[in-house]
């Protein structure tokens, strides 16, 4: 299984590192997964599971399966609130959850019995540490963008800010070496992996190399 990096440009940055079996299925979305219960621990299946993007106001509606899991995928990233209704619970729901670029947050209810009239809300962010995926990311907001000195505009110098991102030995894009790489190229290593081949540049998930290359080589 190849180590794949991927920088996606949205209004906002995305430089994401992520485990992944083949380029080609890499998105700039996110996914939102989770487990229902009742007060004894028990899965609820049959639930409605809402997923609202607070910016845009777009909806995505679910049902828990027979084991009480859900999964919402392919959300743009935003600012969500989730809500679970069931006849014979009061509906639950939850807000400030912040999805980013490949995320894959965890977000479970737990249903209180009563009327599907009371709403039990719970507001906070989901879970930093992601047990769902094995992908790392890093997402460079814009503000970072904006505030940041870019000389040259090269926007692959944003690598250099993320954890375990290091100059790749040699570059096979411009014939670059030594830490000159990430500075004048954009090539560059994540997490020990190499370079060569496996870094994959994604315009609003759209295939983007050769008018990446071309623009960093001038």
């Amino acid at each position: 299984m190849l180590f794949t990096r991927r920088l996606i440009l949205p209004a906002a940055l995305g430089l994401v590192l992520a485990l992944a079996p083949a380029v080609f299925a890499q998105r700039d979305t996110g996914t939102i997964v989770g487990t229902v219960t009742d007060p004894s621990g028990a899965v609820v299946p049959g639930v409605n599971v809402t997923i609202r993007n607070i910016d845009t106001n777009a909806t995505f509606n679910t049902v828990t399966d027979g084991t009480g899991n859900y999964a919402a995928p392919l959300l743009k990233p935003g600012n969500y609130e989730l809500t679970a209704e069931l006849t014979g619970f009061k509906k639950e729901s939850k807000s400030g959850i912040d999805l980013k670029v490949q995320d894959r947050l965890k977000v479970d209810f737990t249903l209180e019995v009563g009327n599907v009239s009371e709403t039990v809300e719970v507001v906070g962010a989901a879970p930093k540490t992601q047990t769902e995926t094995s992908s790392l990311g890093h997402v460079v907001d814009t503000r970072t963008i904006t505030e940041l000195p870019l000389n040259g505009r090269n926007f692959a110098r944003l690598a250099a800010i993320v954890p375990g991102v290091i100059p790749a030995g040699s570059d096979d894009r411009t014939g670059t070496a030594g830490t000159l790489s990430l500075v004048v190229g954009g090539n560059f290593s994540a997490n020990g992996v190499r370079s060569n081949g496996q870094n994959n540049y994604l315009l609003d998930g759209i295939d983007n190399n050769v008018n990446v290359i071309d623009f960093l080589n001038g």
